[in-house]
């Protein structure tokens, strides 16, 4: 009956499997190991890359932010033909011509009255009153009255 129960028993014992384990073990690691040596250099100049295209994408994107700012909000000044220094209220060199001529030169570009209206309190350029701020309803109603869409 011994020989018959030792015959089920595994011919290993504990500590050899386990010593079978750890090599199998340090075996894969050393494997992991030389993999990960080989491919850092490709994973650094990938991540270099990648950092390079996002550079440039954000340059690509303020150089668009800027020419989007400079077509909106950079309008060529216009002559209304009222003379240099003549102004709608004491506090602004804008006279009421470069004022519309403005709008129209922003509307010809396609900007809307908000944005228009934006431009004009960024600028500070007071309304013709001057009290109150620039809304999209009033550059609109100076559209219809001067005929600048």
């Amino acid at each position: 009956m011994k020989d018959f129960l030792k015959t089920l028993r595994p011919s290993k014992t504990k500590k050899s499997m386990r010593d079978q384990q750890d090599n199998e073990l340090e075996d894969i690691a050393t494997n992991l190991a030389s993999l990960a040596n080989e491919d850092i250099s490709t994973i650094t100049d990938s991540i270099k890359k990648v950092a390079a295209s996002q550079i440039e994408k954000n340059e690509a994107a303020t150089k668009l932010i800027n020419a989007i700012f400079d077509f909106f909000f950079q309008p060529e000044t216009h002559s209304s033909g009222t003379g240099p220094g003549l102004s709608y209220t004491t506090d602004t060199t804008y006279t009421r011509g470069e004022v519309l001529s403005i709008i129209k030169t922003m509307r010809n570009k396609r900007a809307t009255y908000k944005t228009i209206a934006l431009y004009f309190q960024e600028k500070n350029i007071p309304t013709f009153s001057g009290r109150g701020e620039w809304y999209a309803q009033t550059i609109h109603r100076l559209c219809k009255q001067h005929n600048l869409d």
